[in-house]
């Protein structure tokens, strides 16, 4: 009887993964088609079916979503059902998980359970092709496979929502209805106490905040645990925080960790990722602790009679009611909105922008008439303190980076030539690599979300980023170099990675779509790295270039603006040099240009800070590589300017 190859693949895989708002939904989404995958090639592998494991080559070796297996001496009969048994066996998990999730929820916490339960039974896309090992070879085999596979992708069956409706839609995806009652969120009918029960049950019960709505998928990601599966992560917060450490000397770090022991009672690297998260001063947190503190304080404080005459009109505006009823500052109900955080606060909670939209200069100028002082609250007064002994300020951005291995296609197809045995070499090797990235994370304080063999994603403190990338490369052609030596004709093993400075506020799924972007803008260059700096004011900010070069530069200028040695400021002055030269139909302005940036260097020399190290500085732009359409001084300055702002944004 003939051999079989066959491959099976789980998804959806990129979509899925990224409808996520916090860092756990993120994680649990790869952790759960990695689950399912193992357990595709668990069952596919088991006596009674008998499948030899290709890629992965050992079950748990690698995440991935796809498996590819051989069937040796099998009737085409035997391995159609084989197959199809395994996708029942894996859909039938699936629906155990969901239904033993969902079991643990009161009848009046779900809107419906059996939807709740379809909603992530139907999420999973399983797809599977098989053929023949003919004369032709295993190689033609798997080329035949791959466009099999591809053909089936394309022609998978999309199953009616039998369950649509008009109930809200998930706040992630928008493809399926939320599960989470109507009566479980805050309306404008709650009186407050009811509010405050409400805010507290979504988030004990739902793990949200305020009015997010969950499909059933979505809250499975969201609070279900896989069996024997450790779900163990960083907050983007807690990275946030690890940028400030990072950037700590020996002395620094030693006066800070001594400050923060009275705090945490351990080490901070010894303190858990929610300990250290607190590092970060929460602007939020900062605000409403201070409306706290004003509502409970208020009443003790004096009023001129000045004052209340605008408070009792300001008091009327807030509430909407005729200015004869204004109310004095001691009883008014709405102090709070003194502070422009109070106002904010009153727009979210009242929806009645309209009324508010004029009273910003209104309340500066009630504070300044007040002219009161605050004392330091003890949260915030302790991290600034903790903060001031390490000579450091806070800094809520970190760093994230994803991975892709380049021309992985062409190394399959050439080895597929030798055989099972190279590939499943090829296999094993790539696994390694894969197996050692937790480490690497760990080894510059960052931490592995996912990892699919050449396939991964990490987060990292900002100052670590660029040489945690370097590693992952390194290590990566390290554990190819030798299959490449064996086919030189092959282009040299590489990772091409993106990496994004983003805010730990901001929804994962936000930052994760900046991420996939800039990756792509380094594989589209092969070997290569791409750096985007997202701050949450302003534009984005991109930078690329080949391993090797670029990023030996980038780390350069990171230890340079370090150590004061590229003046504050040079960069945007360089910008605007720029933006008044452009203009192609005059080449000879790179003279000019070229003349001018001298001279702002050394103006920067001499007036803000005598290290500058002018003849460094001078070196690093005439190695600079020009990546964008403008050539000449002129594109070279504008990549070394951009350079340098993203050098110095790592570096904070």
């Amino acid at each position: 009887m003939p051999d079989f190859l066959a491959q099976v693949a789980l998804g959806p895989v990129q979509g899925f993964i990224a409808a996520a708002r916090v860092m756990r939904d993120f994680a649990f989404g790869s952790q759960l088609l990695s689950y399912l995958a193992n357990k595709t090639a668990d069952y596919l592998k088991a006596p009674g079916r008998g499948a030899q494991l290709i890629f992965p080559a050992q079950v748990g070796a690698i995440n991935s979503n796809k498996i590819m297996v051989i069937f040796h001496d099998h009737t085409a009969q035997d391995v159609r059902q084989k197959l199809i048994d395994t996708e029942q066996l894996v859909r039938a998990e699936l629906h155990d998980m969901a239904e033993s999730f969902f079991s643990t929820f009161a009848p009046d916490q779900l809107e419906s359970h059996d939807v709740a339960v379809w909603q992530v039974t139907d999420v999973l896309e399983y797809y599977w092709g098989m053929c023949e090992v003919t004369d032709a070879g295993y190689a033609s085999a798997v080329q035949t496979l791959d466009r099999l596979l591809a053909a089936r992708k394309m022609t998978r069956n999309f199953v009616p929502n039998q369950h649509a409706s008009n109930r809200f839609k998930s706040s992630l995806t928008g493809t399926y209805e939320s599960v989470i009652p109507d009566s479980r969120y805050v309306n404008t009918h709650d009186s407050s106490d009811m509010r405050q029960q409400k805010l507290q049950a979504l988030r004990t019960v739902y793990g949200i905040h305020g009015a997010e709505y969950l499909s059933g998928v979505d809250l499975f990601k969201r609070r279900y645990q896989i069996p024997h599966v450790s779900l163990d992560f960083v907050s983007p917060r807690a990275m946030a925080a690890r940028s400030i450490v990072v950037g700590m000397n020996a002395t620094k770090f030693a006066s800070f960790d001594q400050e923060w022991q009275k705090f945490a009672h351990k080490s901070f690297w010894d303190a858990t990722p929610d300990e250290q998260a607190e590092l970060v001063l929460d602007e939020d947190a900062d605000r409403f602790d201070l409306q706290n503190w004003f509502a409970n304080n208020a009443d003790t404080l004096d009023v001129s009679d000045d004052f209340d005459d605008e408070w009792r009109e300001f008091d009327a505006k807030v509430r909407n009611v005729d200015i004869t009823l204004g109310q004095p500052f001691r009883q008014s109900t709405v102090k709070v909105a003194i502070f422009d955080g109070g106002l904010k606060y009153l727009l979210e909670e009242m929806s009645r922008e309209g009324d508010f939209a004029t009273l910003k200069d209104d309340i500066t100028t009630l504070r300044e008439l007040f002219e009161i002082q605050l004392p330091p609250l003890p949260q915030r007064g302790t991290m600034r303190s903790i903060l001031k002994a390490g000579e450091r300020s806070s800094t809520p951005y970190y760093a994230m980076l994803k991975a892709d291995g380049d021309n992985m296609g062409k190394y399959v197809s050439e080895l597929a030539i030798q055989g099972i045995a190279a590939h499943q070499n090829f296999s094993n090797q790539v696994a390694q690599f894969a197996a050692g990235v937790p480490a690497i994370a760990a080894q510059y304080h960052g931490f592995c979300v996912y990892v699919g063999g050449d396939d991964l994603l990490v987060m990292v403190p900002l100052r670590n980023a660029i040489a945690c990338a370097q590693k992952l490369q390194s290590d990566f052609s390290n554990a190819l170099a030798e299959i490449h030596t064996q086919h030189p004709t092959l282009p040299p093993p590489a990772l091409s990675i993106g990496c994004v400075m983003a805010h730990h506020d901001e929804a994962i799924d936000d930052v994760v779509k900046i991420l996939n972007e800039t990756a792509h803008y380094a594989k589209k260059r092969k070997s290569a790295l791409a750096i985007c700096v997202a701050k949450r004011s302003g534009s984005t900010l991109t930078v690329a270039g080949k391993w090797g070069q670029f990023d030996v530069q980038m780390q350069e200028i990171m230890e340079m603006s370090v150590e004061r040695k590229i003046p504050h400021g040079y960069a945007y002055e360089l910008r605007e040099l720029l933006m008044r030269m452009d203009n192609t139909s005059l080449p000879y302005l790179d003279n000019v240009m070229a003349s001018d940036a001298k001279r702002i260097l050394a103006r920067k020399k001499q007036s803000e800070n005598q290290r500058v190290d002018v003849d460094r500085i001078t070196r690093l732009i005439n190695a600079v590589a020009v990546y964008g359409d403008r050539t000449g001084f002129y594109g070279q300055l504008d990549q070394w300017v951009s350079q340098v702002i993203v050098a110095q944004n790592l570096s904070v």
